[in-house]
């Protein structure tokens, strides 16, 4: 069957099932929060999506994801999104977006998956869906978790959570590092919007080979996402105008000079203890290797040979 370049799918691993397991299979996939058309069942144990944006594609592979890649990932991710609240015949909030929700093919071609939790989008004159809080811890936005109204700024709210991963190569919660740092968005929060600051945010792992415009404008996106107004946040299909440049961006931020001085210990606060992980660069302007700990417990979900792992859910059933 063939599909157009610019078609959408959305693909569950379901395993063997029968019946009235089967009906339920697809009434899912085609239920009330989206209308899609069902292609058919795939039964082919021996093959699967390449891999997650927080997991592995190859065992062998232990290296971090390059800039272009990171940023080639979240503008496929913000497609996708922008689909669902924008262009669908009928839009829907996704409800649940997260890193280990966004599988990549062998090109790093993102697409979403487990749209479990997903709500159809509020009609006419209501401006959010009342619902049970579901999702998961470190991605739901403030006001879906004090209040259960559920809007399509939600998901942007998570969309920038996990831009923010991307950014800085930790993941949204993690109670392993240091007291002041297990929540990434409180952490990172007084240094989104500096345009000075935000060199120490950056992943050490990229060793200075990050675009400086692009990573300016990717901060501040993030910051705009991240806003505790939901009317503030901006609507996908802007978030997709603004990443679809940055893949691309060559102003290396390791030929910098102010980027070279931030690499002095105790500079940059992504890292325990000082300059321990993170990359040097020379003084002819070549970056050091990195000290990384890609499956110790403060490895990056952008490090290839990280196992995948999501933050626990904010509730078990995804009945509401």
């Amino acid at each position: 069957m063939e599909l157009g370049p610019d078609a959408f799918v959305g693909a569950k691993n379901v395993g063997k099932s029968k019946g009235k397991e089967k009906k339920d299979d697809e009434d899912e996939v085609t239920g009330c929060w989206m209308k899609l058309r069902f292609m058919g069942r795939c039964m082919s144990p021996k093959t699967k999506l390449n891999s997650s944006a927080s997991g592995t594609s190859s065992p062998d592979e232990s290296w971090p994801l390059p800039w272009s890649i990171r940023m080639k990932i979240a503008l496929g991710a913000a497609k996708g999104l922008t689909f669902l609240h924008e262009e669908a015949e009928r839009p829907v909030i996704y409800r649940d977006f997260k890193t280990s929700n966004i599988l990549l093919d062998a090109d790093y071609t993102a697409k979403l998956s487990d749209f479990g939790l997903a709500k159809d989008a509020p009609e006419g004159d209501k401006t959010h869906v009342s619902t049970r809080v579901m999702g998961t811890y470190g991605y739901a936005a403030p006001e879906y978790v004090m209040t259960g109204h559920l809007t399509s700024k939600s998901d942007v709210y998570s969309f920038g959570v996990v831009l923010l991963e991307m950014l800085v190569g930790k993941r949204s919660m993690d109670k392993n590092r240091p007291k002041g740092e297990h929540n990434l968005v409180e952490w990172a929060h007084p240094h989104l919007r500096d345009r000075r600051r935000f060199y120490r945010l950056v992943d050490p792992r990229i060793e200075g080979r990050f675009s400086i415009k692009g990573a300016q404008k990717a901060f501040h996106l993030a910051a705009r996402c991240l806003s505790r107004d939901p009317k503030a946040r901006p609507l996908m299909s802007e978030v997709v105008e603004v990443l679809k440049p940055l893949p691309d961006l060559k102003d290396m931020a390791c030929s910098s000079s102010y980027y070279q001085a931030l690499q002095a210990p105790g500079s940059n606060p992504n890292s325990r203890n000082g300059s321990r992980g993170l990359a040097g660069v020379s003084r002819n302007g070549q970056p050091t290797r990195t000290r990384s700990m890609p499956n110790g417990p403060h490895a990056s979900p952008y490090h290839l040979n990280h196992l995948n792992r999501s933050p626990r859910p904010i509730a078990q059933s995804a009945q509401s």
